[in-house]
């Protein structure tokens, strides 16, 4: 099932992961880290300097020149000129006369919050703002957001328990808690910068998709009992097993059951 011969994958290409993607052109924030420079040079002259990718490792992935440009009546916004020379192992350094450079540029956009602002990185295809653009493969030539190169998250792959069982552990992640399997997390103490409202919401979303994962696993088991001809009787002890595990919805409810 799913081999080469399979009919089932007949012309199917698997999509893309936002992991898989090559570079990752992240939009700038507030306060410094690799754009503190660049937001610098935004009221410069704008010469022109280097942007790199490096692995895990530390080695190498790439690098292309940039240089940020502003245009009268622009606002506080600015452009990022890119300049790159594809090769089969990634974009290298290109100067303006080189052979096969590409040229490309990208709007960064500022949206005013509460307290300062937020940068955003305009798409040159659809124009939308994105908190990244992305570069899937070497030898591509453009920055494209998320929806343009119809990239995928790597929740998507899975498996509706296995997507269940990586929500469940975001969940427990955002409540300072690791998660290990059902009922494993309990009521953990509250994160100190957290609202007890924001506490309880994460808390009963938790709480959800642990019931949605434990009907799903069952519903599994019932399945896996039915092909193997188990008896109505022993189908019946997996669905009352099964009510045993479901919840009650209210919080109320479970506070007293904690």
């Amino acid at each position: 099932m799913g081999s080469i011969l399979s009919t089932r994958w007949g012309g199917h290409r698997r999509r893309m992961t936002l992991g898989e993607a090559f570079l990752v052109l992240q939009a700038p924030r507030a306060g410094g880290g690799d754009w503190a420079a660049v937001l610098g040079a935004a009221d410069g002259a704008g010469e022109w300097g280097a942007v790199r990718w490096t692995a895990a490792d530390g080695s190498p992935v790439a690098a292309m020149a940039l240089r940020v440009e502003r245009s009268p009546g622009a606002g506080a916004g600015f452009w990022l000129r890119l300049r790159w020379r594809p090769t089969p192992d990634g974009p290298r350094l290109a100067g303006p006369e080189a052979p096969g450079a590409v040229d490309s540029r990208v709007r960064v956009e500022p949206v005013a919050l509460t307290y300062g602002r937020r940068w955003f990185l305009a798409c040159p295809a659809c124009g939308r703002r994105r908190a990244a653009l992305y570069l899937p493969a070497p030898h591509y030539t453009a920055w494209r957001c998320r929806a343009c190169w119809h990239l995928g998250y790597h929740s998507q792959r899975l498996a509706p328990h296995n997507r269940l069982t990586h929500r469940a552990r975001k969940l427990s992640a955002r409540l300072g808690a690791e998660w290990r399997g059902p009922d494993t997390v309990g009521r953990p103490p509250k994160p100190h910068p957290m609202h007890w409202r924001t506490y309880e919401r994460r808390l009963a979303a938790l709480r959800d998709v642990e019931d949605r994962r434990n009907a799903v696993f069952f519903g599994y088991l019932a399945r896996i009992g039915h092909r193997l001809g188990f008896s109505r009787e022993v189908m019946a002890d997996f669905g009352e097993l099964q009510a045993r595990r479901a919840r009650p919805k209210s919080l109320a409810k479970r506070a007293a059951l904690w």
